[in-house]
């Protein structure tokens, strides 16, 4: 008989340990809620703009049934029911992204729908329809985009998330479907089908409503706007998460709440401002307290860059570039410009967020594309030339988005987390006494 290698020992305890877990076996016989079944699938939504998804997506290792990685497969786009913080300055376009990402998200399915809390009331629905794209029935009563202007509170937005929980729930059949992908075990995924919640901005949503005619509710409403703001909206804000994220979870609620970016106040021990956040700058601060850090899937910052701009009589269309740094990331590399961990989009100031044209520059940066605005090529297929001004024309009559497929998709792969399979092995002569 062959002597077994360590390979071969790992490979029979793996198979062991999943044919008879006598504990697993003992708790999950009468285990009628599903405390001891994992439930860490994640799937991910395409937003529309594969910079956006390559950047914050994730890999996916495939096992075979000895628990082996035998693919590793690309899962891009916004993760299934998280929380995401974009922020920046005023300007940057923040509110823009959130609505396009939103409609993005939304747009396959029939019982989707984006809830918008327009708080500090930047926007309206001849705004939101521009950007988004989405049909103008969409925005009528009975459609799937609900804009809410003005005063609202977290309690509001709560019993919303509760509503849409409870609801989506009692009708889980009739709104779950295949994803058509697999999990990590080839399980296939089947999911609900997603809701988004765009609350702009979360740091002037109020603790509670008030009634005009309680004197005591109209005293603490102003109170807000003294020193006790940030404490209150920091409590505030605590309780809405953790009862808000595990639902979120479950249904397949989005959320994406915009924050502004402020002056960092808080002073280290060394007399300067103490750093908020790792991939933040020194003397900048997210307000709403330590949950704008934690509770966040991605943090996503936006820097606007208003001196590289576009004017309709060379570009066709007038806007500037955005920086994006994905400041926090859960499941791909977090960082900043300065780290090397950026992309830029356009920033079209009719239309919004331009996914074509940033792609095409961002090819044009990475050798992928040749040539001035006038005429551009594809280095991997000179077959056919476009014009920059003349793209969404162009994009019609000629195969740009294939050639976008062939040639730019394999390089916006390289920002994915890929490792090798032996490199997650682990070493069982390390278990020493």
């Amino acid at each position: 008989m062959a002597k077994k290698t360590v390979e071969d020992k790992l490979v029979e305890q793996t198979t062991n340990r999943m044919a008879f877990n006598p504990l697993l076996n003992a708790l999950r016989e009468n285990d009628k809620k599903n405390l001891f079944v994992s439930n860490a699938f994640r799937f991910y939504h395409p937003t529309g703009f594969p910079m956006f998804d390559y950047y914050f997506g994730s890999v996916m290792n495939i096992h075979n049934d000895v628990g082996e990685i035998v693919e590793q497969i690309p899962m891009v786009g916004q993760a299934d029911g998280t929380f995401n913080l974009i922020i920046g300055i005023t300007g940057s376009g923040k509110s823009t992204l959130a609505i396009q990402l939103a409609s993005n998200i939304i747009r396959p399915f029939n019982s989707s729908m984006v809830v918008h809390y327009d708080i500090e009331q930047r926007t309206d629905i001849s705004r939101c329809e521009a950007v988004s794209k989405l049909p103008s029935a969409d925005f009528d009563d009975g459609g799937r985009y609900i804009l809410k202007i003005g005063q609202q509170s977290l309690e509001n937005i709560q019993e919303t998330i509760v509503e849409l929980y409870v609801n989506k729930m009692r009708i889980k059949d009739q709104i779950t479907y295949a994803t058509g992908q697999k999990n990590e075990f080839g399980r296939e995924i089947k999911i609900l089908e997603p809701t988004v919640i765009i609350i702009d901005s979360i740091s002037t949503v109020i603790t509670d409503t008030f009634s005009i005619n309680n004197e005591k509710e109209i005293a603490e409403a102003k109170q807000l706007q003294g020193n006790s703001e940030g404490m209150r909206t920091a409590k505030g804000i605590r309780g809405f998460f953790r009862d808000i994220l595990p639902l979120c979870k479950e249904a397949n609620i989005i959320i994406y709440a915009v924050n502004h970016i402020t002056d960092n106040v808080q002073m280290s021990m060394f007399g300067g401002p103490k750093k908020q956040q790792n991939f933040l700058k020194q003397e900048e601060a997210i307000p709403g307290g330590k949950m704008m850090l934690y509770a966040p899937f991605n943090i996503i910052k936006l820097v606007s860059k208003s001196s590289d701009y576009f004017e309709e009589k060379t570009d066709g269309f007038n806007g500037h570039m955005i920086m994006v740094e994905p400041v926090k990331s859960s499941c791909n590399q977090s960082g900043n410009d300065s780290r090397g961990v950026s992309f830029e989009l356009v920033f079209d100031y009719k239309n919004g967020i331009d996914s074509l044209h940033s792609l095409i520059i961002y090819g044009k940066e990475k050798g992928l594309i040749e040539g001035n605005k006038p005429r551009m090529k594809f280095v991997g297929d000179p077959s056919f030339t476009f014009a920059f001004k003349e793209l969404d024309k162009e994009v019609n009559e000629k195969p740009i988005w294939e050639s976008i497929q062939k040639f730019i998709i394999p390089e916006l792969k390289t920002h994915l987390s890929f490792i090798e399979p032996e490199s997650i092995k682990f070493d069982e002569r390390s278990l020493i006494h």
